[in-house]
């Protein structure tokens, strides 16, 4: 019971951390862009680059809180079992990254998506980290991503598909860990905690995840869902 109490208060105060640290973060972000603007476009490449590095610092912070916020969200408990359209997480995937399918012009085709037993809120954030990694990690503009689902006798099988930089095979199995990344802060933006979180889900819903990649010919994610649903 006294673990269990601790768990509830680190993951209140995780939660009320990575919702009052936006605040600042969004005033930082809000004053460089006015000093930017006071400055006008003529001012020295040096400031332009220091200006930037503030800049992308606290929209990585930001970045880093909303993950931690998540993850801790997946922990243990808390969880609402019950019939899940993967069709409409897929959609509220689509829509909390709407801003990043345009900017890189993304090509994205669906296929069909079942209904399945889980935690509404956990589908669309597996859903949101497997589509944001396609896009992050994508080569140049017009990504492909690919979504799409088939039976199986235990429940659903799920592939999350790109023609991105891929990932060498020796790291097939690393990139489940926590804050495990392949490239540098300057190379592709993130905080390596989206697979982890991904693989957090599918294993607390009783399956498992993997990859299929080589470098230069994007990635592919399989995931399992046991005991496929009927729509309600």
């Amino acid at each position: 019971m006294e673990l269990s109490q601790k768990n509830r208060e680190l993951k209140r105060f995780v939660y009320l951390a990575s919702h009052d640290l936006q605040a600042p973060l969004r005033v930082i972000r809000g004053f460089i862009q006015q000093l930017g603007e006071r400055l006008g476009p003529e001012y020295d490449p040096e400031t332009q680059r220091l200006l930037q590095q503030v800049g992308d610092g606290a929209e990585r912070m930001s970045g880093l809180l909303k993950d931690l916020l998540d993850y801790t969200l997946l922990g243990d408990g808390d969880w609402r079992m019950q019939p899940v359209s993967c069709a409409h997480s897929l959609q509220q995937a689509r829509a909390d990254l709407a801003l990043e399918f345009r900017q890189c012009e993304a090509v994205f085709e669906r296929g069909e998506m079942p209904w399945v037993e889980a935690d509404s809120g956990a589908m669309r954030i597996l859903f949101r980290v497997l589509l944001s990694n396609a896009i992050r990690f994508r080569r140049g503009s017009h990504p492909r991503i690919e979504v799409a689902s088939r039976p199986t006798q235990a429940g659903s099988l799920f592939w999350v598909r790109d023609d991105g930089i891929g990932i060498p095979q020796r790291y097939h199995s690393e990139v489940f860990q926590p804050f495990r990344k392949l490239h540098t802060l300057d190379e592709y933006a993130g905080q390596g905690l989206g697979l982890t979180m991904a693989h957090r889900i599918v294993s607390r819903l009783g399956s498992k995840i993997w990859i299929e990649s080589n470098p230069g010919f994007g990635i592919t994610v399989f995931f399992e869902i046991p005991n496929n649903k009927e729509a309600p």
